[in-house]
């Protein structure tokens, strides 16, 4: 039998507990990372959550007042065009009153609607091609004697008029009575609120906040964006992959970083903009949490740590309600 120097017997010790002492070490190391990891990811997601709910607070709450304050004035007796306009002063400062108030309007029970928009950008005034210096626009349906009349009034910062034309496609092919805004205001004891879908006329997504007005014939509306949620996601990503996106508990994308994506063409041409699922954002860990979304609780957080395309993700789904009468999903997806 070969023997060995002693040395070399406590050379081959040392060298085994020096593996197997680090091996402990890295062990250890591992789980007090993972443990970090977790706890960050927990922490994010709170401060997320909680950002959040701010924003969309600061969000709706001027749109509330506001339908409120125009559900108890005249505008919602007057029977004219020339009457309503009377209110334009009034209608600008609960405008300004918000940055994502983007109209106010009020639904007639014969089917006039009056409504005034805010021409935010450079965008908007190309998309209603409006005169440059365009910051408002008066969109009004009138059923008069000879028939029911159209009209679009562009307006500067000061209500001033800027140009007045005939819309006679807009005066036949929009009756407020027919907008589930106005069947749920009329029918409902108090202020109502829709759950967030793409506005029909330029496709952004947003919520309808609407009251009956106090002669119980009318109902006052206040469109509000939730652009401002996009970007607030977009400034809250840890890393360049993380995924922020909020949703209906169906799936549906109410906010994401990139806007577009988020937005499908209708089907049809004069229909609707289609909100897009998550499974068709093109993000592969986003469709599997379409895929796995049916069997998960909807009334309580989920976490889930998914392995997509060799990458793990540390994935959340936590239930989000804001108060806009329809509960969200606020999904978290960050990478290892």
């Amino acid at each position: 039998t070969r023997r060995f120097p002693l040395h070399v017997h406590l050379s081959t010790l040392f060298l085994t507990l020096t593996l197997l002492v680090g091996c402990v070490i890295g062990w250890l190391g591992y789980q007090v990372s993972r443990e970090i990891l977790d706890s960050t990811a927990r922490d994010l997601e709170q401060r997320i959550e909680a950002d959040l709910d701010a924003d969309f607070l600061a969000l709706i709450r001027p749109a509330e007042l506001a339908a409120q304050v125009l559900s108890v004035t005249s505008l919602v007796e007057e029977q004219s065009l020339e009457g309503r306009l009377t209110r334009l002063p009034l209608l600008r400062e609960l405008l300004n009153a918000s940055p994502a108030l983007t109209s106010l309007y009020v639904g007639y029970d014969n089917g006039d609607f009056f409504m005034v928009r805010r021409l935010w950008n450079d965008d908007d005034r190309r998309f209603f091609k409006a005169p440059e210096e365009a910051a408002f626009l008066v969109q009004s349906n009138e059923n008069a004697p000879g028939g029911k009349s159209g009209r679009f009034i562009f307006l500067d910062q000061d209500m001033a008029s800027l140009r007045s034309e005939d819309s006679p496609d807009y005066a036949t092919g929009f009756d407020p009575r027919t907008r589930p805004w106005y069947s749920t205001a009329m029918a409902a004891a108090g202020q109502i609120k829709t759950a967030p879908y793409a506005f029909h006329t330029t496709g952004k997504v947003g919520i309808t906040v609407a009251n009956r007005g106090s002669n119980g014939t009318a109902v006052a509306g206040a469109d509000i964006r939730l652009e401002t949620l996009d970007a607030a996601l977009a400034r809250k990503k840890v890393t360049p992959n993380t995924q922020l996106l909020l949703t209906t508990v169906g799936g549906v994308t109410v906010a994401y970083e990139n806007s577009a994506k988020a937005i499908r063409p209708p089907d049809q041409p004069g229909d609707a903009p289609i909100l897009a699922g998550i499974g068709d954002l093109g993000v592969p860990v986003l469709d599997r949490l379409a895929a796995l979304l049916p069997e998960i609780d909807k009334q309580a957080k989920t976490s889930l740590r998914l392995d997509v395309n060799g990458e793990t993700w540390r994935t959340t789904l936590r239930p989000f309600r804001p108060g806009t009468g329809s509960p969200l999903f606020l999904i978290t997806a960050i990478p290892d």
